[in-house]
């Protein structure tokens, strides 16, 4: 070996141990550094080709590919179950146990206590108000509820808006780095320092949104998708929120490329991460238990009106008037049993008395004169102003009905009662709470979704008017958007067939016995629910929409436990409280029907919690006949069983992700010893590299010596 080869060897190696040390300097340095993976160093021998001689070193990353994939998906499996565990925890809470005092369900009971303190003294107008100042406070409570449900709802929106900002930042930045490392590596520069940033990245992104990487032949990565769609190259993709519309209120998710305009639905591509996390809560976990909540209003507005509709207060109003029902004259009233109906003056007694039996089809009154019932429920309102007579007249306009005594200005009025051998009954309800003529509780929009309609019933929409509705899979997805526009004329046999041929396959909309339109998605398909996003249509004279009156979407079902409130006339008179039962059956002119003390009326509301009702399919509750407070019950115990599993779900994902991220730490991480090992290991091959480098200078200097 030369002289000149050896200075050339020592050299070599002096540059590449110096180089090993301060990569073990930097290694040492970053033992803290949260993703921070340990450089590596490799020594290769060069050839002696065109005077070539001695070591190079190489320096790269410590990277496992497979443990970092693992973790990637691991990452997003939590950011997406942990994402729903929080928001369904919260959710549990706003709901509380029905146990337990200051819940929204407890309210209740503090109601139904004050309609059994009444009941022992009907006439006394400080219980009276404490009833109405407690129906008021359970309201209350309802209303913000439900709004605080909304909040939630809008919250994990407004979350999915900054997560859907910092991916694209974070792709954007992935980019970017991509090329800088392709600049490095076609250089022969050292490329880790960035490597290292855009791992960080990327494990952040790999929360987000499910991932996977791919190296490129000239340095960086890949980002696709776990199903294959490209979200980073030399180019980043782009999430954005689509259009906001309609009813439903909230947009998809889509993402795009800069090289073409096509947007397409993100959750069609995704399967995992915070953004399906998020997309997860607001579109499918906290409506359903929004849906099941007002459900629940429902039930709760449905039973103490049933009960207040079947009493009267003393003396009984002059005039009893309905609520909006969604119903238009020419519908065909479903009716049968028979229900009770008379004009009461001042003291109570009977002026006119009506059995409007309802399965003979004839009013009957108190002289036995017979009156035919009309089909149609604007027949039937004729046929109860006829038997009336001149003591009082019945209308129905616009959807209401209206019974008024003819001398309510002298104090007759308006008392109702079921029959109690075979009480009066369409889809669940009496002729009075049918109508709400004497509801306790008021809502602009119908709250029951059992209509009593028939499929051969008139839809009664007008030319122009249209529908539209998304279909939605179990996670939320959108799997199809259609519209309907209903033919003027027709029947809602004629909607429910053209809203299923526009599902094009996805499912199937039916009409059950007591009114209720409901979807059932397609075996071979994800379908699971469909939502209304826009609706022009009204019915003829009512003015209520189809959605409104068959609750074709979950924001709309939800809202029934919002802007509910105590009827107007009630809240400006505490003595309209229903607190009396009339006993109307038989009773002629004269007869007395209404008194003061009496507080069966009252009674009957304190114990409306425990009468079975009908609860529609709702928020994966299954449709059933049970009453309020078990329904409260049954809706605490899902919300609880959901904020458990999920919980649950998120612990068992973060196990996992911890065993792998440990494993990865062991192989990328830094172990101090060992750097110290190998701190030691150059020092001495540094220090060697030195002494042949000096032994070489003297062998050369003895050389010019001898010269």
């Amino acid at each position: 070996m030369s002289i000149s080869s050896m200075m050339s060897t020592s050299l070599s190696a002096l540059q590449a141990n110096q180089r090993a040390l301060n990569t073990v300097s930097t290694n040492v340095a970053n033992v803290n550094t949260e993703g921070y993976t340990r450089l590596d160093t490799t020594f290769d021998s060069l050839s002696s080709k065109h005077g070539s001689f001695g070591v190079q070193v190489n320096v790269q990353r410590a990277a496992d590919k497979f443990l970092a994939a693992s973790e990637m998906r691991t990452s997003a499996t939590v950011g997406a179950t942990s994402t729903v565990a929080q928001f369904m925890d919260r959710l549990q809470g706003l709901l509380g146990n029905p146990s337990d005092g200051g819940t929204v369900f407890s309210a209740l009971d503090n109601v139904l206590g004050s309609f059994g303190g009444l009941a022992l003294d009907p006439s006394s107008s400080l219980r009276q108000g404490s009833v109405v100042s407690d129906i008021e406070n359970m309201l209350s409570q309802v209303n913000q509820t439900a709004d605080e449900i909304s909040a939630l709802r809008d919250e994990a929106n407004a979350q999915l808006r900054s997560v859907i900002g910092e991916a694209n930042t974070l792709m954007q930045t992935i980019a970017d780095l991509n090329a800088s490392i392709q600049q490095s590596k076609i250089a022969g520069s050292d490329a880790t320092q960035a490597e290292n940033e855009q791992s960080k990245l990327i494990d952040r992104l790999s929360q987000i949104v499910d991932v996977r990487t791919e190296e490129r032949n000239l340095g960086g990565v890949n980002l696709r998708t776990t199903s294959g769609f490209l979200l980073v190259s030399h180019e980043p993709a782009s999430f954005s929120m689509g259009d906001t519309i309609g009813l439903q209120g909230y947009a998809s998710v889509e993402v795009s490329h800069s090289t073409s305009s096509t947007k397409l639905s993100l959750d069609k591509y995704v399967k995992s991460g915070e953004i399906m996390g998020l997309i997860q809560a607001r579109d499918v976990e906290i409506p359903a238990i929004g849906v099941a909540f007002g459900e629940y209003a429902s039930g709760l507005i449905d039973s103490l009106n049933a009960a207040h509709n079947d009493a009267s207060a003393v003396p009984a109003p002059g005039v009893l008037t309905g609520e909006n029902t969604g119903l238009i004259s020419t519908d065909t009233h479903g009716f049968t049993g028979t229900s009770h109906l008379a004009i009461t003056d001042a003291n109570g007694e009977i002026v006119k008395n009506l059995s409007i039996d309802f399965t003979a089809g004839t009013i009957t009154d108190e002289a036995g004169a017979t009156t035919a019932i009309g089909t149609t429920v604007g027949g039937l309102a004729t046929s109860i102003n006829t038997a009336l007579g001149a003591s009082g007249s019945a209308t129905f306009t616009n959807g209401v009905l209206q019974i008024s005594a003819a001398n309510a200005a002298g104090g007759d009025g308006v008392a109702m009662r079921q029959d109690e051998a075979a009480p009066s009954d369409w889809a669940g309800r009496g002729l009075a709470h049918r109508f709400g003529l004497n509801n306790i509780i008021s809502k602009p929009t119908p709250t029951n979704f059992a209509t009593g309609l028939s499929g051969t019933s008139a839809h009664g929409f007008a030319a122009g008017q249209s529908i539209s509705f998304e279909v939605r899979a179990n996670n939320g997805a959108i799997l199809s958007t259609v519209s309907v526009s209903p033919v003027a004329g027709g029947t809602i046999d004629d909607v429910i067939a053209q809203m299923n041929t526009s599902l094009n396959g996805f499912g199937t909309v039916s009409l059950d016995g007591d009114g209720r339109m409901s979807f059932k998605g397609a075996n071979n398909t994800q379908a699971s629910r469909i939502d209304t996003i826009e609706d022009t249509t009204q019915r003829t004279g009512s003015n209520i929409s189809l959605s409104q009156l068959f609750g074709l979407n979950s924001v709309g079902s939800a809202d029934r436990a919002k802007d509910i409130s105590v009827r107007s006339e009630i809240l400006n008179d505490y003595g309209r409280v229903a607190t009396a039962k009339p006993d109307l059956a038989g009773k002629v002119v004269g007869d007395s029907v209404l008194e003061k003390g009496d507080g069966r009326g009252a009674t009957g509301l304190s114990l409306s919690g425990d009468t079975i009702r009908s609860f529609g399919a709702a928020g994966g509750i299954n449709a059933q006949r049970t009453s309020i407070n078990d329904y409260a019950a049954r809706l605490a115990g899902v919300a609880g069983a959901k904020a458990t599993s999920t919980a649950q779900a998120a612990a068992s994902a973060e196990a996992v992700k911890n065993e792998v991220a440990t494993r990865r730490e062991s192989v990328e991480g830094v172990n101090v010893d060992e750097e110290l090992v190998k701190m030691t290991q150059y020092q001495q091959a540094y220090n060697s590299a030195s002494r042949m480098m000096q032994a070489a200078t003297e062998m050369f200097d003895t050389l010019l010596r001898m010269v």
